[in-house]
């Protein structure tokens, strides 16, 4: 807020050096001297008396107020209703493929399904580009070579995923994990992608006959308030990632466990992991 007053300042003095008179009984060099005594004031103090002591009362608000987690049920309806609207919407491009309103619908569900399952946020996935996407298919054969060396439970889990590493924050390369359900949706958007999108659309989940992505937590509040859970306000991305956050630390990770959980996040470390899950 700081900076944008003194932006604002700065702007000021813009204006008024374009105006001789700024009122009756104003002139310009007062009003430009009155702008920069703000200014400096601001650099040298709003630290001081604005900011360090905002940031205290926010603090101290937090120490009781009521940490909201989805609950499991409201998950569970969330999910039951994705995978029902996602049928329903192959269903009717299966009779019409040029349904623009069901392959919306397929799009959305398929992002919200890997949104709930992979806790990524959504401007993570929602940038994902149908380059990277393409160029990570087929490439199964690549752990053929560990077969020997993995367990049972890791072959399973090889089988049932789908492994997409895609750009997230500061850079850092993020995982994007999709269900074998979702991968066989996503496929069958793909193969009507034609039907309504133009080839300027680099995007995974773009929006129909535009450049532009779909719309990150408006679609995932969407479908959160359509499935009737009991607590709508829980069921958001932060809140996704908070409530992994939370559980890491009711399974008593170890460092090594945990910081391979962060590195999944591609984005911090094991301290704002632990913050996350108490605050």
């Amino acid at each position: 807020m700081g900076t944008t007053l003194k932006k604002c300042a700065e702007l000021a003095i813009v204006f008024v050096l374009k105006r001789k008179q700024i009122a009756e009984t104003v002139t310009s060099a007062e009003a430009e001297v009155d702008l920069k005594t703000l200014i400096q004031v601001i650099e040298l103090q709003w630290q001081y008396e604005v900011s360090s002591q905002a940031a205290n009362d926010l603090n101290i608000n937090k120490w009781n107020k009521v940490t909201l987690v989805p609950l499991a049920g409201d998950l569970r309806l969330l999910k039951e209703s994705l995978i029902s609207k996602a049928k329903a919407a192959v269903a009717a491009l299966t009779e019409n493929k040029n349904n623009k309103d069901q392959y919306i619908i397929l799009l959305e569900t398929i992002y919200c399904r890997i949104i709930l399952l992979n806790r990524r946020r959504p401007g993570e996935l929602q940038r994902l580009s149908l380059d990277i996407y393409e160029k990570s298919d087929g490439k199964e054969s690549n752990y053929e070579e560990f077969s020997q060396v993995i367990s049972p439970t890791e072959r399973i889990l090889l089988k049932k995923f789908k492994r997409v590493v895609n750009r997230g924050k500061r850079g850092r390369g993020v995982p994007v994990l999709p269900v074998v359900l979702t991968y066989r949706n996503t496929k069958i958007a793909l193969h009507y992608r034609e039907n309504f999108f133009n080839k300027e659309n680099l995007y995974l989940f773009g929006n129909p006959n535009s450049t532009e992505t779909i719309w990150d937590y408006k679609t995932l509040s969407k479908y959160a308030n359509s499935c009737g859970p009991k607590n709508r306000k829980a069921i958001t991305s932060t809140r996704l990632r908070k409530h992994l956050a939370t559980l890491t630390q009711i399974f008593s990770m170890s460092k090594n466990d945990l910081r391979v959980a962060c590195s999944c996040y591609g984005s911090h470390h094991g301290r704002t992991q632990r913050q996350l899950s108490i605050t």
